[in-house]
Parts: structure tokens; sequence; C-alpha cells
């Protein structure tokens, strides 16, 4: 991405400010990398120490643990297997964000694309001991109402701990301690969602079965009318009889 976005920009007139600066995740580990040095000392962010972990899914994929000046801790894990160096890495995160690709009952193909499971995901975030974990990353197959909403849908994956994400969703550190109760309401949200889209394909399909009946009888008519003009032309033309 930093090389075809530098390539890009090469190709813009020069901006009047500097433009975004690209550092790998390997080089950013280095205690000589200046950028890692402007984000601990210079930047706002209050960040005390950010690592890049190696995890395991295609080459060059990362995850990263944050550490901030006020003492909690955000692990995000990117696409993933279950990685025991981010395990160790980020052990004792305030906030643990990792990918739950596969529902368990696709363990394997969880490992043969290089993914986790939601119990995978869990287990991670009990060996690095987080205290609230964020399930995300889920497959397509889990994203829509319905999968979220049905009995045993995505959005009843969360245990006490954790807590399934959503498209939009924004989590304040502070909300952190209630996170996980608000699941079950969550949960009924996107079965409600589930049952509104189920009365909205029902009432598409008899609009379509109404639409099709009304078709069928206006082509019978056209049909009747064509007929009808048919045999009165077709009595106008005929010879008369002397």
């Amino acid at each position: 991405l930093g090389r075809y976005l530098h390539s890009y920009f090469a190709l813009l007139p020069p901006p009047p400010w500097p433009r975004l600066r690209f550092v790998s995740c390997a080089r950013f580990n280095a205690p000589q990398c200046i950028e890692r040095q402007w984000l601990l000392r210079s930047s706002s962010l209050g960040a005390a120490a950010v690592q890049s972990v190696p995890v395991e899914h295609c080459p060059d994929a990362w995850g990263v643990v944050l550490t901030h000046r006020r003492g909690w801790r955000i692990v995000y894990s990117g696409d993933t297997r279950p990685c025991a160096a981010l395990a160790r890495a980020g052990r004792g995160a305030t906030l643990l964000i990792h990918e739950a690709t596969f529902g368990d009952e696709l363990a394997a193909e969880a490992r043969a694309k290089r993914h986790s499971t939601r119990a995978e995901a869990l287990q991670v975030a009990r060996e690095m001991g987080a205290y609230r974990t964020l399930l995300t990353h889920l497959s397509q197959r889990y994203t829509s109402s319905e999968a979220r909403g049905v009995n045993g849908g995505a959005a009843s994956w969360a245990d006490g701990t954790s807590f399934v994400a959503f498209d939009l969703l924004v989590v304040n550190l502070a909300d952190l301690p209630s996170l996980p109760s608000l699941a079950p309401a969550v949960a009924r949200y996107f079965e409600h969602e589930a049952l509104l889209a189920e009365r909205r394909r029902a009432e598409d399909a008899a609009r379509q079965v109404e639409r099709s009946v009304r078709i069928e009888r206006e082509l019978e008519v056209a049909n009747w009318l064509e007929q009808l003009l048919n045999m009165h032309f077709s009595d106008e033309l005929r010879p008369t009889q002397a």
C-alpha cells in the first residue's frame, strides 16, 4: 500500500505541506526509527510505547500493541491465526481487538485460510489477560441482520468480557466496564432487524405476485380485445352474396 501511494503521489503536483510518510512495521520497531520517536515524544497521542508484532496470516502480516502514558493498552490483531507472540506482547491489555472471521463450527476452514474462530480469539484474550475483547472481521456469512440476530447468531458470540463489533461501532474506553452487558440488547436489536427484513421480503414477494397477476389479467384482456377486433374486421371484409 505504501509503495502504491508513493507512486500515486509522485504523479501529483508538490503539496504545500509534507506528504504522508509510510514506514514498514519491521522498521518501526527499531528504536532509532525517526517516525517512532516522533510518535512517542512529539505527537499528541500520548503513546508511551508502540510495538508491531508479526502474526500468523500472510507474509508481512502484523498486529500492534499501543500503550498509553495513562497506563491503558490497546492490542489490534489484524488478520491472524491465534498468535502466542501477540498474546505475550499484549499481556494485560485493556482492550483486545481480535479478528473472529469464523464461527466455531468452521475451525477447519479457519485453519486453512489462516484466520481465527470465535473460541480461538477468546482463548487469546484469556492468555493475554485482556480486560475487554472486541471480536471483529466477521465473515460475510455472519454480518447480515439475520445471521447476527437469530438464536446462536454472531451477536450472541460474546462472553462476560467480550463484545461483537458491527459496522460504524464506536467504543469509548470509559464504557468498557459496561460493554459486555450491552450484548443481549444488541442481539435483540439484530433479531428485531432480522424480523423486519423477513417482513420486507414477504411484502416484496406479495407485491411481485400481485404485479404478476395484474399483468396476466391485462394480457388476457388485450388478447380478448385483439380477437374481438379481428372478428369485427373479418366480418366487414367478408364479401356479401347477391
